[in-house]
């Protein structure tokens, strides 16, 4: 992997300086004053590094030295590709605190070198994941290019990859690096109007690319590294055919943002679009993002335990705030996966610590054709709140109520609230809600439309405004109401100072 050094290439460079009295600079970005945007604080006003003209080969150098150029000339300093395509290998950055800059989306592309030898990186090297753009600690704003991906195999047949020629990602961002030495055990990083394109082949896991952008640190298990911590925020970005997409993981004390009101992502012929995988101590927030899904998951948590990191116990409650997403559903089988809008996951409460993660999913849109699956999956969760959702269309269930074993530790499914919901556009062959058995203390507070369903199955479940399917246990009379518990949460960390 080549990493930041001085070479005489610098003489190519271009450095201007780029601080307007008002503190913000000309170089093209999509975060103008008049676009309804505020400036990143602190990073993108500063000496501007052109990088030089690619050559579509080799461009390894000429980021490297861009990159150093601007550390040199300090903080706030802004990396500017030119239009055309720079092909890349295995790159590393640390400690960057400034601005990454293209001309614009398909005017700056990016693409990567084929046939490496991927024999250093996982799984022969566990703790070096094979990811070609890697960000080590710094605070950084990237924006305006384009990510793609070749045709052929990344890596090279017989080089012991893990996935059979594709390469594990384009781009992390994490406060790790693959040693586990980070100068500054934090990273801040805000990506916003970026083009990410995977495609999909005949070999390996079907895809170029597992995924396209990770949070999270340089390895995997069993590493036992500690956690990684950094702010990231995904905004005005598309994301088009990759296994995984998204991942933020083995994260603690981190915000994540992915998508605002008015400023969210689209992801289409992803497997998965957004992963959030063994983080604790954290805040995550999905916004106003429009998901076209194949297969599996829009939006997957999982706080299970993955061996990966330290074991170190939770301390206060993770929130996932999902709110004014569409989500397409349609009924396709891939790799033997049914298509879900959500499922959340909480595994981790087999410990007893007694921190569920806390979870509201409110005002999204689930449109169902071909008899879509599933929009919202909950397995061994406390305190859930489902509420002014909307869903449209054929489907076979709107909401599955679920449990859990693990490690021998049967999980219940408890104290979730769902209410004013509209199920009126919507047609499912099974029932708009499902509640198995373990779900217990559950209200359901229905619109009333003659089509809107509930099978039963759980116990000391309040139920009104529902058609109740046949079940085999009755209706208990409990109510648990989690609203006010939970709307009260995540006040708070709205009120919260925000890293961006």
């Amino acid at each position: 992997m080549k990493s930041l050094r001085l070479t005489g290439t610098l003489i190519v460079l271009l450095i201007l300086a780029a601080c307007s009295k008002d503190g913000i600079n000309p170089v093209n970005s999509s975060l103008k004053p008049n676009g309804g945007n505020a400036l990143p604080s602190g990073n993108y006003c500063g000496t501007v590094i052109n990088v030089a003209a690619p050559d579509g080969i080799d461009d390894d150098q000429k980021l490297l030295d861009a990159f150093t150029a601007a550390k040199l000339a300090g903080p706030g300093s802004v990396v500017q590709l030119a239009e055309g395509t720079y092909r890349v290998g295995f790159i590393e950055i640390r400690d960057f605190f400034g601005s990454f800059v293209g001309a614009g989306k398909g005017k700056s592309i990016i693409t990567f070198k084929t046939d490496l030898d991927c024999s250093g990186f996982y799984p022969n090297d566990m703790k070096n994941w094979h990811i070609f753009i890697k960000f080590i600690g710094g605070d950084i704003y990237m924006a305006d290019m384009t990510l793609t991906t070749p045709e052929e195999k990344i890596c090279r047949d017989g080089s012991g990859a893990a996935f059979k020629g594709a390469a594990m990602g384009q781009i992390i961002f994490s406060s790790l690096s693959a040693n586990g030495d980070p100068e500054i055990p934090y990273i801040k990083v805000w990506v916003n109007n970026v083009d990410f394109i995977g495609k999909k082949v005949s070999w390996g896991p079907g895809y170029n690319f597992i995924g396209a952008l990770y949070c999270a640190h340089n390895g995997a298990k069993p590493i036992k590294e500690p956690r990684g911590r950094g702010d990231i925020k995904v905004t005005n970005c598309s994301f088009d055919t990759f296994l995984e997409t998204t991942i933020f993981g083995w994260l603690s004390g981190s915000k994540i943002i992915v998508g605002e009101k008015n400023n969210g992502n689209l992801f289409k012929n992803c497997m998965t679009g957004v992963v959030f995988r063994d983080n604790i101590d954290d805040d995550f927030k999905v916004t106003g993002n429009k998901f076209y899904l194949e297969g599996q998951f829009g939006i997957m948590f999982n706080n299970g335990f993955w061996g990966a990191t330290t074991d170190d116990p939770q301390t206060r409650r993770t929130t996932i705030d999902i709110q004014q997403n569409e989500f397409n559903i349609k009924k396709k089988v891939v790799n033997n996966t049914w298509t879900n809008g959500i499922i959340i996951q909480d595994p981790r409460r087999w410990k007893g610590e007694n921190l569920p993660v806390a979870v509201l999913i409110k005002n999204n849109l689930f449109k169902f054709t071909e008899e879509g699956f599933r929009g919202i999956l909950l397995a061994s969760t406390r305190d859930a709140v489902i509420r002014n959702n909307k869903f449209t269309g054929d489907g076979y269930e709107g909401i599955l109520s679920t449990y859990g074993i693990i490690n021998n530790v049967l999980l219940d499914n408890g104290n979730g609230l769902v209410l004013g919901n509209n199920f009126s556009g919507s047609k499912f062959s099974l029932a708009s809600i499902r509640l198995l058995p373990n779900t217990n203390n559950w209200s359901i507070v229905g619109g009333g439309s003659s089509n809107e369903t509930i099978l039963n199955f759980g116990t000391n479940n309040l139920i009104t405004g529902v058609n109740i399917k046949d079940s085999d246990v009755p209706l208990g009379e409990t109510i648990k109401d989690n609203m006010d518990m939970i709307n009260d949460m995540f006040r708070v960390i709205k009120k919260s100072d925000s890293p961006f």
